[in-house]
């Protein structure tokens, strides 16, 4: 089960960058489409690994098949930039990460022939894992309305399908091959934006016009989203590593498990409310700490179920 402890530890490591996303896509107001391309571009630096890791380049339908993985991932990356910046961050992002999960069993009930049907306890461990994560930011009278849940449908859409087809590249490719050629889909998708997307190079190819200046010219900004994006490509290695450890039919585990995520942004959030309460006040009524208990509980109880043998 090493693949479960890889996964954990990734989502705990994209709540800290989930929380600095907020503030880069709110408050710095990075643009979707150029959060999407800078991704895309700086996606190219793990090329910088292939003398060291033994990088072989796959027959051409593998080739193709990571870097649709890639595309996929990084259109889903724009949708969850542009459900982040539009809406508030604990009500859009468990929405994503519960279709999310669902989209990954359909896809992969579909590319697996009906094959990969899940156990009773499974099953079971699967449904806690999913309400806890709908649980833990649930609260009454703040519900999702019918655009921020296409948002939310769009992005659980490409990323089901990005991470099913990122599983079969490493059913048949190297860890670090597979992982290298995926993000060639990435720099794809960054070229297409560049090209085609007037506000990307409005802002790439910006000069010095005040009007347009980049993130990346304003330093504070950008050393938040560098180091943010250092945090976030180590998570992502480590959910990728998930991915190529855990069997075809857990797959959906480990989309499931970013209930662990919507735990960690909670604590973070008490913990600093505690330290200091005059910058940041978090009021939880009664009510609202039982139905938040109840949620770790069945995140905890699913992760239980799913590790006993």
């Amino acid at each position: 089960m090493a693949w479960l402890i890889f996964a954990i530890t990734s989502y705990v490591m994209f709540a800290a960058v989930s929380l600095a996303d907020k503030y880069l896509l709110s408050k710095a107001r990075i643009q979707p489409a150029l959060y999407a391309f800078s991704i895309g571009v700086l996606g190219m630096l793990t090329f910088l690994l292939i003398p060291f890791v033994g990088f072989l380049l796959p027959p051409l339908p593998q080739l193709l098949l990571s870097i649709g993985s890639g595309v996929f991932l990084i259109y889903a990356l724009y949708w969850y930039a542009t459900g982040v910046q539009r809406y508030e961050a604990s009500r859009i992002i468990p929405a994503m990460g519960s279709l999310s999960a669902l989209f990954v069993f359909f896809f992969l009930f579909l590319f697996s022939g009906g094959q990969t049907i899940l156990s009773l306890p499974q099953f079971f461990s699967f449904f806690l894992l999913i309400l806890g994560a709908f649980l833990i930011t649930f609260e009454k009278g703040k519900g999702m309305n019918l655009q921020s849940m296409r948002i939310a449908f769009l992005n659980a859409f490409f990323f089901g399908l990005a991470f099913v087809m990122a599983k079969y590249v490493y059913l048949s490719q190297p860890f670090w091959s597979g992982f290298i050629t995926m993000r060639i889909g990435g720099l794809i998708v960054a070229l297409l934006l560049l090209i085609f997307s007037k506000e990307v190079a409005s802002q790439v190819f910006a000069g010095n016009r005040k009007t347009a200046k980049p993130f990346w010219r304003f330093p504070r900004i950008a050393f938040v989203f560098c180091i943010n994006q250092g945090a976030g490509a180590s998570a992502e290695i480590l959910k990728s590593f998930a991915i190529f450890l855990v069997p075809l039919s857990f797959l959906p585990f480990v989309s499931a498990l970013q209930g662990v995520q919507y735990a960690v942004i909670l604590l973070i959030a008490v913990l600093l409310s505690a330290a200091f309460p005059r910058i940041l006040k978090e009021e939880i009524s009664k009510s609202g700490i039982a139905q938040k208990v109840l949620a770790i509980l069945c995140i905890v109880f699913g992760i239980l179920i799913l590790a006993l043998p």
